[in-house]
């Protein structure tokens, strides 16, 4: 009787590792030997248990998208002013219906999710193009006002795309999804502040406290996403990027920027927490914000404590040194370091962490 095959990722090795099952310091080990001899099979990294790592071959992707986004740009300008607005509406149409179909192709035929996900993401992204293009020059730009119009264009973009994360099961549209949902909320803000946009939230006390509010939403609700979807098809990924992004950014201007020594302290806190969180729902991209944040409030301790010392420089090497330092502590003993976190949660909600945590 012939053994079934399954799947590992890393995170399921370094949970056999937390139980007890094998050593702390052999799961690197094992996994670099298992994952090269994935890499000589035929099947995508994505096909063999990868755990949507990130590679080169997902950096083309996301780069190519990119790209075309920016040559439709150029592409869609050049059209509008040879032809008029109409030509640019028909231009986007046609071009997002070629994306659609390209897409469906990789992703349904040829069983490629993530290169299919980003051509359906595309063909989406052409959707609020051709509607302004076509719907701008009427009668409803100028009843509606600028930032009604471009909540109707936000509006509509969401209605495209939630349905196609649906029916594509790309987590790649997720991205679209949290990015405009960011953008229609800053659009709101400037409906309620009177019309008066200020660059997206970064002109002002009122736009960065909306954006930091919304971006804390997103991480919530990536968190729920998380809890319930797993991470099979990593649809909270985009959730944790850009909700970190929209909340860790609007409160690096808001506290550092206007605030004194305490805004700035709990700023480091706030920073501290993000951390933390990294470790307890497994996501990096909160490490990555938080450890930013800790890193500049050390050196501005550092420029307060040594203002107009010579001895400053000589602190700032022995600050990158001790980084650099606690780095590879934090590589040799990341797994009791995570371990010892994530035991310190009361095993009713440890048992329901999203990721790699709650294994």
């Amino acid at each position: 009787m012939s053994k079934p095959k399954i799947t590992i990722a890393q995170s399921d090795l370094e949970a056999a590792a937390r139980a007890g099952a094998m050593s702390l310091a052999d799961v690197e080990s094992l996994w670099q030997e298992l994952y090269s001899r994935a890499a000589g099979t035929t099947k995508l990294p994505e096909e063999v248990g990868a755990n949507n790592r990130f590679d080169m071959a997902q950096l083309a992707w996301y780069a190519g998208g990119f790209l075309v986004l920016i040559a439709m740009g150029w592409l869609l300008e050049r059209v509008g002013s040879a032809f008029g607005q109409d030509a640019v509406g028909l231009t986007a149409i046609a071009y997002g219906v070629g994306f659609a179909a390209l897409g469906y192709k990789l992703r349904f035929k040829d069983g490629i999710k993530t290169p299919g996900g980003v051509l359906f993401a595309l063909a989406t992204l052409m959707v609020p193009l051709a509607y302004g293009a076509l719907i701008g020059g009427m009668d409803v730009l100028s009843n509606l006002g600028p930032s009604r119009f471009a909540l109707s264009v936000e509006a509509l973009t969401l209605a495209v795309a939630l349905p196609t994360a649906y029916y594509v099961r790309s987590s790649v549209l997720s991205a679209v999804v949290y990015f405009v949902l960011w953008l229609a909320s800053m659009t709101l803000a400037s409906i309620m502040a009177g019309g008066q946009s200020s660059f997206w939230g970064f002109g002002s006390d009122y736009y960065l406290g909306v954006s930091a509010t919304v971006g804390l939403a997103m991480l919530v609700s990536a968190v729920v996403v998380d809890v319930h979807l797993g991470r099979s098809e990593d649809y909270s990924f985009w959730g944790y990027l850009f909700g970190a992004l929209a909340f860790w950014g609007s409160l690096s201007l808001l506290l550092v920027g206007n605030g004194g020594e305490g805004h700035k302290l709990v700023y480091f806190a706030i920073c501290l927490a993000l951390m933390v969180s990294s470790v307890v729902l497994a996501r990096r991209s909160l490490l990555l914000f938080g450890s930013l944040g800790g890193i500049y409030y050390i050196g501005h301790l550092l420029s307060t404590f040594f203002a107009g010392s010579i001895l400053f420089p000589f602190a700032l090497i022995a600050m990158g040194v001790g980084v650099i330092y606690l780095g590879v502590q934090y590589r040799r003993y990341r797994l009791e370091i995570e371990s010892y976190l994530v035991g310190l949660i009361p095993a009713g909600l440890r048992n329901r962490l999203p990721g790699d945590s709650a294994r």
